[in-house]
């Protein structure tokens, strides 16, 4: 009986505490989402998302959906800090992606989702570093919210400087994606 109790007790912290990070998300989502809007520039940043990934038993539009609503807040507030406008790709595919990296008004780029420190696996497909060796190099930073594992890196073939930026020199999960991206917003101020 007192193991009921207590499974019991721990099933409603929990979900206490879902509720409560799931509101938080929601709020700065839709904060997050104004300030964009009153941004005056147009664009320097785009971010690309992508469910691609056979690990995750979800439909690849659902897994993107999954990232945009946890990844959206913190990656365009640090963005906005910075005096940048964000224009936010779900889902992208292969070809959405070269075409974004292709416009001069996007200096500075996002991949979050399935990858490597060599590869950002678009919705249907990688874009490898051969794929952006004929695009013009960005002069600001390049987040990976990927693993980051491999070499040649796509940030030696998409930047000036490929050390502007953050990204991740490990496999990864979830979880530390997201904290990072919180933790990339407080170091900004």
């Amino acid at each position: 009986m007192a193991l009921e109790k207590l499974i019991k007790k721990v099933s409603t912290q929990i979900n206490q505490v879902s509720a409560v990070v799931l509101a938080f998300q929601a709020t700065t989502s839709i904060a997050s989402l104004s300030i964009n809007e009153f941004m005056p520039k147009d664009g320097q940043t785009i971010v690309f998302t992508s469910g691609n990934d056979d690990l995750i038993p979800l439909p690849y539009t659902v897994t993107a959906r999954i990232i945009d609503f946890f990844m959206y807040a913190p990656i365009t507030l640090r963005q906005n800090l910075h005096g940048n406008k964000v224009k936010w790709v779900s889902n992208a595919t292969k070809k959405e992606v070269l075409e974004g990296l292709s416009d001069p008004k996007y200096q500075n780029v996002a991949f979050i989702g399935h990858g490597t420190s060599f590869s950002f696996w678009a919705a249907d497909g990688p874009v490898y570093p051969e794929d952006v060796l004929d695009l013009p190099k960005k002069s600001g930073e390049l987040i990976q919210h990927t693993c980051g594992y491999g070499s040649p890196e796509l940030r030696n073939a998409l930047l000036i400087d490929p050390q502007k930026g953050y990204w991740f020199d490990e496999p990864i999960s979830a979880g530390k994606n997201y904290l990072t991206a919180w933790k990339q917003v407080i170091v900004s101020f």
